[in-house]
């Protein structure tokens, strides 16, 4: 049994679409149709009806969907097994955080682990959306205030704190800041995801104080948010570790400190397996060790 015909099958049945899943597999469109056509043949049944709009599975194709999902998780348990008894560390690494974390210290942290560990390979995710575990193939995300499910780990790093920056030059040109509600006075930057801005959280007498600012420009990615505050653009409204407000905010400013809430946790998240591959271990070891350098740099 072709294991990588299973995974293409169970992909397509999973978005319902060959266009779909030869997107999300890094595939062509012909080479996902082919494998399918080729499970098909060998399983002698059809797996799918096809339609110029649409791709369901038969009867047949929903059964053996299950039993293929079955059978994948227990070749990925074999393979974590397997690789768990590795003395040195190899092999794929896929790790998504959002993107200032990225260009922050996870960027240098993944230079220093690969020199360390040369045979992992590694897929840095610079996402600000969440990602999912078993559908985007993660090892391990960085979240910040993450809540564990059941079938997750996670383990903070460091406190992170979301804060009102902006450039010295910009606050200079302005009256000083002593309310949220006096923000509509200033350029801001937002951040926003699918077409909503996100709301900029403070606290007042122990109260959460929502503003949604009107933006003078927007993007998708927070990096640029914090890039366009560095020129002058705008206040933005973005995460910090605390005891070193200056240094993460990278030159910027900070305003309404006596207003922002208190902090949130920067974690590691990862699945809980019974056996664990050692470059995952090891990743995870190196994440401890420069967060524990970090806590004593503070």
């Amino acid at each position: 049994m072709d294991l990588n015909a299973l995974q293409i099958f169970v992909e397509v049945g999973r978005l319902g679409s060959f266009t779909a899943a030869a997107k999300s597999l890094g595939l062509a469109k012909t080479s996902v149709s082919n494998k399918v056509q080729q499970l098909e043949k060998q399983l002698g049944n059809q797996l799918f009806n096809r339609t110029t709009r649409s791709v369901a599975l038969t009867e047949a194709g929903a059964e053996i969907f299950i039993k293929a999902q079955e059978i994948l998780a227990r070749a990925e348990e074999l393979q974590t097994l397997a690789e768990s008894k590795l003395d040195e560390p190899q092999g794929l690494l896929r790790i998504a955080a959002p993107s200032v974390l990225v260009r922050g210290f996870l960027g240098n942290w993944s230079i220093e682990f690969r020199i360390r560990n040369p045979k992992v390979s590694m897929d840095i995710i610079s996402m600000d959306q969440r990602l999912n575990f078993k559908e985007d193939q993660l090892d391990f995300a960085f979240r910040v205030g993450e809540h564990p499910t059941s079938n997750l780990v996670s383990k903070k790093i460091f406190d992170f704190r979301m804060g009102i920056f902006a450039s010295p030059e910009l606050v200079q040109k302005f009256p000083t800041l002593r309310h949220p509600a006096e923000l509509h006075n200033w350029p801001c930057i937002g951040f926003a995801l699918e077409g909503s801005i996100y709301p900029w959280v403070f606290q007042e007498n122990g109260k959460s104080l929502e503003i949604i600012p009107e933006p003078a420009m927007c993007f998708d990615d927070l990096a640029l948010v914090k890039q366009a505050a560095l020129e002058g653009l705008g206040v933005v409204h973005i995460g910090c570790q605390p005891a070193e407000s200056g240094v993460m905010a990278g030159g910027l400013v900070p305003l309404l400190a006596d207003w922002w809430n208190p902090s949130e946790g920067c974690h590691l998240v990862y699945e809980r397996h019974e056996h664990m591959a050692s470059k995952n271990r090891a990743f995870i070891e190196f994440v401890e060790r420069k967060a524990s350098e970090m806590a004593e740099y503070q």
